[in-house]
């Protein structure tokens, strides 16, 4: 089970490296809006976190996109935008993420269990070429989806406007 959530906290950290937040280092509360100067091991060719590779590309998708899951100064994993940390069925092949209810996108549109829906099929999908498109790829019937011989990736099942059951091909060791 750890070792999924650490995979799913790879995945949602925006495929970037883990940064603790200045707010936890310095114990001060953050400050909404302004300007923020980063130093970045080499220039980003892209910002979308799918395609990011390089250190710089990683830092630059993870200070500009929210995450499903963090890391915590300790290295505990914790909520980002979900309400609680996925807990695997008995079987060990079925987690439900559950979007934390009020979070928006930067235009003020809510996210939805649909949204990561979709932006797990985009990181799997042949068309994105993600070099990281191995998580989703967990997801059971994400391949036969991937080669157009499914409508949907059996694995996904959106319950709700905040819900999103993921059942995964195989279980998956602790």
């Amino acid at each position: 089970m750890r070792t999924l959530l650490s995979i799913l906290a790879f995945a949602a950290v925006g495929l970037a490296a883990w940064q603790p937040s200045t707010a936890a280092l310095a114990g001060l509360r953050p400050r909404y809006g302004g300007r923020s100067t980063v130093i970045l091991a080499d220039r980003p060719a892209k910002l979308d976190p799918a395609l990011a590779t390089t250190p710089g590309e990683l830092t630059a998708a993870r200070a500009l996109h929210a995450t499903l899951v963090e890391v915590a100064a300790d290295g505990s994993l914790r909520p980002g935008l979900l309400a609680r940390l996925p807990e695997a069925t008995a079987d060990g092949r079925s987690f439900a993420l559950t979007v934390k209810p009020g979070m928006r996108f930067h235009n003020g549109a809510p996210i939805t269990a649909h949204d990561v829906e979709s932006t797990l099929l985009r990181l799997a999908s042949m068309k994105t070429r993600s070099p990281h498109a191995w998580i989703a790829r967990l997801i059971e019937g994400m391949d036969a989806w991937r080669a157009g011989h499914a409508p949907k990736a059996a694995g996904l099942e959106v319950r709700s406007d905040h819900e999103l059951l993921v059942r995964l091909a195989a279980p998956f060791p602790d």
